[in-house]
């Protein structure tokens, strides 16, 4: 995987996360994503398609480098963020505290994995369950 740590540590840093940080969102001790950005060790393919998804690029570009549609992530993430706030709209919550940005500030690291961790749980909950809401 030839050129594979270098495109890990651009798109991370362009993505604003530590190595720690990463390290922590793939659930590994801290210091466990440094060793694949130094190409010291290669991550399996759950991992590789977990960064895929995190950094909103291919497989295929992580692996080899071959850029696709898919590799513009910084255009996706704001558009992402903007169908968030749409469905919170949908749902009849019109002013998201998503959007709340004197709330978020000042919050511990612990509460936006708090947050996230909540999310997934709620997630999961409604997408297990079978009926319609």
């Amino acid at each position: 995987m030839k050129g594979f740590g270098f495109r890990l540590e651009n798109l991370r840093e362009n993505a604003g996360y530590t190595k720690t940080e990463l390290s922590k969102l793939l659930g590994f001790s801290p210091n466990v994503y440094g060793t694949y950005e130094r190409e010291e060790r290669s991550p399996s393919l759950d991992t590789v398609c977990k960064l895929s998804e995190i950094f909103n690029v291919s497989v295929d570009y992580l692996i080899c480098g071959k850029d696709d549609s898919k590799h513009n992530y910084k255009d996706n993430r704001f558009e992402n963020i903007l169908q968030v706030i749409q469905y919170f709209k949908k749902h009849g919550i019109h002013s998201p505290f998503i959007a709340d940005i004197d709330s978020w500030n000042g919050l511990p690291a612990e509460a936006f994995h708090d947050l996230e961790k909540f999310f997934y749980y709620v997630v999961y909950k409604y997408k297990t369950n079978k009926r319609n809401y």
